[in-house]
């Protein structure tokens, strides 16, 4: 359990020539401290406007977030400072924004009696498809046979097994990352899909809204920064690809469409086995390799490898959750 502690300011917020000290560096400790507190308060009142340079800050970190070098530990170091940077970059361009009349301030101290960490796990099996909020107030839909990883306290940082659509919630200061077992995913607020299934070769994430860095889990010099309508993918051995989409059909799951695009009957198989919840066998390699396009809406099964038997002109037969294509 946390312990929330509240304070206040006198006059709401801390005296501007206590501000200009701190900026010169000529606080004592004691008033150091009470500015730095204060500066890492939980919220600020929600009445309070946007700082007028907010965008042009965040664009300038979001240029140094793509530039960090690979290696992880000084990657951690970087971001510490980058942390800190954004806090700072945001309090200069907003010191006259700071003195508007307001109602009130809250610095909240989280005191917490024990270090150790509880593990959430959101599931989706097989057949079905989940809708969850995060406790940052990030939505996520994650299709069948996928789950999502955090620890608690959350500090945007999950890891995914499967595929997820994800409408992250905006917040410049702490940006949200998504571990999977072959990349990392990076943003500050912004909706994409993101598939990485792990018995499968490819690793693809396509964005509807905002920017993304893609990168290589073991290798962040390898890494891709994507916008709206763009589509990035990595794959062992390959380099990274990253291509201009329309990207509906990547989305079409979360409205229950099945969604076949000039993909091998191979490709197409493993889809249907997580959508459907049955175990799916082809018996002949070169039906593996036969392509097909088609879009399905709430179909059956049944339904749907009828259209499919028939456009590839093969036979299949459904024992049960045992299906056979020969």
């Amino acid at each position: 359990m946390e312990l929330l502690v509240v304070l206040s300011f006198p006059n709401m917020r801390p005296d501007r020539q206590l501000l200009d000290k701190y900026l010169a560096g000529q606080c004592t400790p004691d008033e150091q401290r009470a500015v730095e507190q204060w500066l890492q308060a939980d919220r600020l009142d929600a009445d309070l406007p946007p700082a007028p340079d907010e965008t042009g800050a965040t664009e300038r970190i979001w240029d140094e977030i793509q530039h960090l070098p690979s290696s992880r530990p000084a990657r951690s170091t970087r971001l510490m400072w980058l942390a800190g940077l954004a806090a700072s970059v945001l309090l200069v361009v907003g010191i006259s924004w700071l003195f508007t009349p307001a109602k009130t301030v809250r610095v909240a101290e989280r005191v917490a009696p024990s270090a150790r960490k509880q593990t959430i796990v959101l599931h989706s099996p097989a057949g079905k498809r989940e809708k969850f909020t995060l406790p940052d107030g990030s939505r996520i839909h994650l299709n069948a046979g996928s789950s999502l990883e955090y620890a608690e306290p959350f500090d945007r940082t999950v890891a995914l097994r499967g595929e997820g659509y994800f409408e992250i919630a905006r917040d410049t200061l702490h940006p949200f990352r998504i571990a999977t077992a072959r990349t990392q995913v990076t943003v500050l607020g912004t909706v994409f899909n993101l598939k990485a299934y792990e018995n499968e070769p490819l690793t693809e994430l396509v964005v509807k809204e905002g920017k993304v860095r893609f990168a290589d889990i073991r290798d962040e010099s390898r890494q891709l920064i994507l916008t709206a309508d763009q589509r990035g993918a990595f794959a062992n051995g390959r380099r990274p690809e990253k291509t201009s989409v329309h990207p509906a059909r990547y989305f079409a799951w979360r409205d229950n469409r099945l969604v076949f695009q000039d993909q091998k009957l191979s490709e197409i198989v493993p889809v249907l086995e997580r959508w459907y919840g049955v175990k799916i066998t082809i018996r002949s390699k070169e039906l593996a390799g036969l392509r097909y396009i088609g879009t399905f809406q709430d179909q059956s099964l049944q339904r749907v490898m009828e259209h499919i038997s028939y456009a590839l002109d093969f036979k299949y037969q459904l024992n049960d959750h045992q299906l056979t294509i020969y």
